[in-house]
C-alpha cells in the first residue's frame, strides 16, 4: 500500500511543478494562466451634449475575431452607459443634432444601423433599436453619411435601387473610339 501512496504523491509534486512552471511562462512572456477580458476604446465622437465611443471587448486566449465583441458606450454628463446589444463588428457612431446616437453593427449576420438616446433611460444600460436592415458594410456607412449630414434614413429598397441606377448609368455610353 505505501508503493501506491508514494505514487500519488509523486504524480501530485509532479502536477504542482508543472502548473507552477506554466504560470511562470505566461507571466514572464506577459500573458495570464487565466485570461480576462480587455478592451480598446476608439476615438470619442461629440456633438448636442453627447459623447459616444466604439469599444473593443475581447478575451486575449485564441483569435480576437472570434471572441470579440464591439460595444457602443455614451456619455451624456451624468455619467458614462453602455448601449445593448453587442455586434461582431461595427462602425464609428454619428451624433445627429437631437442627441441621438446612430451607430452600424454586425449582428447575426446582417449589417443594420441601430439608434440609441441617452436621455431615454436611466438605467445602466441602454436600449439600442434597429432601423433599418441593409445588404453590406458599405452601404452602412452611407446612410450613417447621410444621417450626419442631416438626410433622412432611406429604406433598403430605396438604398437598392439607388445604388443599381448608379451603377448601370453608364450602360448606355458607347466605347470610345
Amino acid at each position: 500500500m505505501s508503493q501506491v501512496l508514494l505514487g500519488v504523491r509523486n504524480l501530485s509534486l509532479r502536477i504542482a511543478v508543472f502548473v507552477a512552471l506554466a504560470a511562470a511562462l505566461a507571466w514572464f512572456l506577459g500573458g495570464e494562466l487565466f485570461p480576462r477580458a480587455k478592451s480598446l476604446a476608439g476615438s470619442a465622437v461629440s456633438g448636442a451634449g453627447v459623447s459616444a465611443r466604439v469599444v473593443l471587448w475581447y478575451t486575449p486566449d485564441g483569435l480576437v475575431s472570434e471572441r470579440a465583441q464591439w460595444r457602443l458606450e455614451i456619455d451624456s454628463g451624468s455619467g458614462v452607459r453602455r448601449v445593448e446589444p453587442a455586434w461582431t463588428a461595427a462602425t464609428e457612431p454619428v451624433i445627429d443634432a437631437n442627441g441621438t446616437v446612430f451607430i452600424g453593427g454586425l449582428a447575426n449576420g446582417n449589417w443594420s444601423v441601430w439608434s440609441a438616446r441617452a436621455a431615454e433611460s436611466n438605467a445602466e444600460t441602454i436600449p439600442a433599436a434597429v432601423l433599418a436592415t441593409f445588404s453590406d458594410r458599405l452601404e452602412v456607412e452611407r446612410q450613417l453619411a447621410r444621417l450626419a449630414a442631416g438626410l433622412p434614413l432611406q429604406s433598403a429598397e430605396s438604398a437598392k435601387s439607388a445604388r443599381d441606377a448608379l451603377l448601370r448609368a453608364g450602360d448606355g455610353l458607347g466605347a470610345p473610339g
